[in-house]
């Protein structure tokens, strides 16, 4: 496997610190005194605990094991989780994930959480793939970095179940030498 790295530790870190202000405003703005923080395990941890400290505001945070990857290197389609998302009713949401490719798992989780009775349900992604065919109506409300088809580790993603630990943002190479 050839790699190289797509976005330095020190990119993200900035980019993090300003997606919190931006939501931290947003919230404000929207009349929300507190929220849930609902991040997607595994591949959005780091982020997710990046991102919490980053917003000045109460939240209850919460986790969410759901997989459509698997060992692949494409999203498999539909996701698998299990949750109580009774919990969120009444609430407002903010939905953490790490990568947002067909929109297939966000949609799935984002009804959830709208059929649970939240009063408002918003998300947050590091990376919007650019080049994947998208699920129609999904859209995050705050995105960190939009990029191409490129599969990417590192920064909690990981490839075939490793690199999660890589400070950096690392890309696959292809054969014929592109990303």
């Amino acid at each position: 496997m050839r790699e190289c790295i797509l976005i330095e530790r020190e990119r993200i870190a900035k980019r993090v610190a300003e997606l919190g202000e931006e939501i931290t405003r947003a919230m404000g703005a929207a009349g929300i005194a507190d929220f849930d923080f609902l991040w997607l395990a595994e591949g959005a941890f780091v982020f997710a605990a990046d991102l919490a400290r980053k917003i000045d505001m109460p939240m209850r945070i919460m986790s969410l094991k759901v997989s459509s990857y698997g060992d692949a290197l494409e999203s498999g389609g539909s996701p698998e989780y299990s949750q109580d998302f009774s919990v969120h009713a009444g609430r407002h949401v903010l939905l953490v994930d790490d990568v947002l490719d067909s929109g297939l798992t966000a949609r799935a989780i984002m009804g959830e959480i709208e059929k649970s009775g939240a009063k408002s349900a918003r998300l947050c992604v590091l990376f919007e793939k650019l080049s994947s065919a998208r699920t129609p109506g999904i859209e995050a409300d705050f995105t960190g970095f939009k990029i191409g088809k490129e599969f990417i580790f590192g920064y909690g993603l990981d490839c075939a179940r490793k690199f999660r630990n890589l400070p950096d943002v690392h890309k696959i190479i292809s054969e014929d030498g592109r990303g």
